[in-house]
């Protein structure tokens, strides 16, 4: 049986080697004002990203603000020989999607679609028979 390569989104950012990857983290950090922690991983430094205040808060990567010719600006499908488009392959299989599927998007565009939404929702009021006046 053929061994499993780790989510590369699970990965320490100090581990983060890959040029492509230490460049979309520092663009990222410019476009967003926040700072690559060393605790931690891809994942949470990309959603922290678009949420620098916590739930409830997000921010929308403008573009208006990317680097022109940047990674943010690139199309997914521009990255496929880079570790940054397997990157976005396991954050569309969290919709159920594949990086083929979301190809054509840019990278930008990608991020603020399919970044989990940690949006606080209105809660639903179940219904009370003893609120009932009749």
């Amino acid at each position: 049986m053929a061994q499993r390569l780790p989510r590369l989104v699970d990965t320490p950012l100090p581990e983060i080697e890959d040029r492509d990857l230490l460049s979309l983290i520092t663009e990222m950090e410019n476009v967003t004002t926040v700072h690559p922690e060393d605790t931690y991983l891809l994942f949470g430094y990309l959603s922290q990203c678009l949420y620098p205040a916590g739930a409830g808060s997000r921010y929308e990567i403008e573009g208006g603000r990317i680097i022109p010719g940047g990674l943010l600006s690139r199309k997914i499908s521009k990255l496929r020989d880079s570790l940054i488009y397997r990157v976005c392959d396991e954050i569309a299989q969290t919709h159920g999607l594949s990086a083929e599927a979301v190809e054509n998007l840019s990278l930008r565009v990608f991020f603020n679609k399919y970044l989990p939404n940690f949006e606080k929702k209105a809660k639903k009021h179940r219904y009370d028979p003893r609120d009932w006046r009749g």
